[in-house]
């Protein structure tokens, strides 16, 4: 055979081979053929966008809204609500891996519960709807029969599904009180009986912005906002009182309004207490009327000033990676160098550097006071410098045992005890007294040479 003859054939060979597996790359292989042959419902729990079913005369259906990777589902009959999303993931689960125990070839539907079926199920995908009829149960068994279209073949089937089905239509709605994650809280209000008290994030910080503008005091708003995204709803009241008293919900003894990240609204309206055995409190929420625990009580009694930040730093000491010092003794400098600190421009030992950061960063005030004025220079002035964002600490002296201290970005006086003032300064006397390692290093390399010379 010519060689261009054989290298036509080698080509020819090539592109077939490359046309093959081009059109067979994204097939089933026959494991997994083998497994869809399994399934009643050939799909994926990702390509639902919607369910419905008819049981007892009652139609319950469920709308998909977001994408495959991060559904939001909603209840849209017999009424409207956010729908419990891990009911509707174990429903999709159970639809998409129910399975052919045995394969009826024939029968009577009504002898097989399909004439009327107990249910009758539909599964909307993109590539068209599913129907799936739900017919007796098998005695002595957790089996029953099921059938895709009209007649035979029918399908026996694990029962879990008709447990799912079973579900009283309320129960499909969404338990959690508030639609999101603390992360998803932008800004948010209480009122209660006192004064109304605001909070917003503003970049990476939390700021009080009402009734008086200050830093917020982030352990406070965090749990908070834990305990408001984790309120669950304990009962729901279906049928309320048009006028909503019975419930004191009209009007509300406190209310919690929050707008989303993405701009959107949210109000909770708390309610008289629930009594009984169960207790908590009536809540309205989304317009609807329900039983939660009396968990925001404290949040809604708190006085502004309890929302307050007392922390003289926002920073934690790991976010921090130089910073200077300054006293009656002089200004010094510390820098992070390799994960050493460097004190202007020597080692020093770490431990005495990072007592004295921790002592600044940990230092918290006895008392605000918006109106108190400082005066005079500081007797002690810390400066922060994590990268661009350099945060100014100043402590004054007032002639007793608290010190009046100011932080950058706030108009609030903080008043520092004096015991903290003075654990700050013997910890700056300790890190400047610090002995250097350079020197012992050096020491260390003209020991190795006078030994290398001997040996020479």
């Amino acid at each position: 055979m010519r060689p261009r003859t054989l290298w036509i054939l080698l080509l020819l060979v090539a592109g077939l081979g490359a046309f093959v597996w081009f059109v067979e790359r994204d097939l089933p292989g026959s494991d997994e053929r083998a497994e869809r042959a399994k399934r009643v419902l050939d799909l994926e729990a990702g390509e639902v966008s919607a369910i419905s079913w008819t049981r007892d005369g009652e139609r319950v259906a469920l709308s998909r809204a977001g994408g495959a990777e991060d559904p939001t589902w909603s209840l849209t009959e017999p009424l409207a609500a956010r729908a419990d999303d891990g009911g509707v993931e174990r429903l999709l689960d159970q639809l998409a891996g129910l399975e052919k125990r045995r394969t009826l070839e024939s029968g009577e539907p009504g002898e097989l519960g399909l004439d009327p079926p107990r249910a009758v199920l539909t599964v909307a995908t993109s590539a068209g709807e599913r129907r799936l009829e739900i017919g007796g149960a098998i005695p002595a068994s957790d089996s029953m029969v099921v059938a895709t279209g009209d007649g035979a073949p029918y399908y026996v089937v694990a029962n879990g599904l008709w447990s799912e089905l079973a579900r009283p239509a309320g129960e499909w709605r969404s338990r959690d009180v508030f639609p999101g994650e603390p992360d998803d809280v932008a800004r948010f209000a209480l009122t209660g009986e006192g004064e109304r008290v605001a909070v917003a994030r503003r970049g990476d910080e939390l700021w009080l912005e009402a009734p008086r503008v200050d830093r917020a005091d982030e352990g406070t708003v965090s749990r908070f906002l834990s305990a408001l995204t984790g309120l669950q709803v304990e009962e729901f009241v279906d049928d309320p009182d048009p006028a909503a008293e019975s419930f004191g919900v009209e009007p509300p003894s406190g209310i919690v309004e929050v707008v989303r990240e993405d701009g959107t609204a949210w109000k909770l309206e708390l309610g008289a207490p629930a009594g009984g055995e169960e207790g908590g409190r009536w809540a309205r929420a989304e317009g609807r009327v329900v039983r939660v625990a009396d968990s925001l009580a404290e949040d809604l009694a708190r006085e502004p000033d309890g929302w307050r930040s007392l922390a003289w730093a926002t920073l934690a000491v790991y976010e921090i990676d130089a910073f200077e010092v300054r006293d009656a003794d002089g200004s010094v400098s510390f820098v992070r160098v390799s994960g050493q600190w460097e004190r202007d421009g020597e080692q020093v030992e770490f431990n005495a550097v990072s007592d004295l950061l921790y002592a600044i960063t940990g230092t918290k005030a006895e008392a605000l006071d918006a109106g108190a004025a400082v005066a005079g220079e500081p007797v002690l002035a810390v400066t922060l410098s994590p990268g661009d964002d350099e945060q100014l600490l100043e402590v004054f002296d007032s002639g007793g045992d608290r010190f009046p201290a100011r932080t950058s970005g706030r108009e609030t006086t903080l008043w520092l005890g004096g015991d903290r003032v003075r654990d700050i300064r013997s910890k700056l006397a300790a890190a400047r007294a610090a002995e250097s390692l350079a020197a012992p290093a050096a020491d260390a390399e003209e020991a190795a040479a006078a030994v290398s010379g001997a040996l020479d």
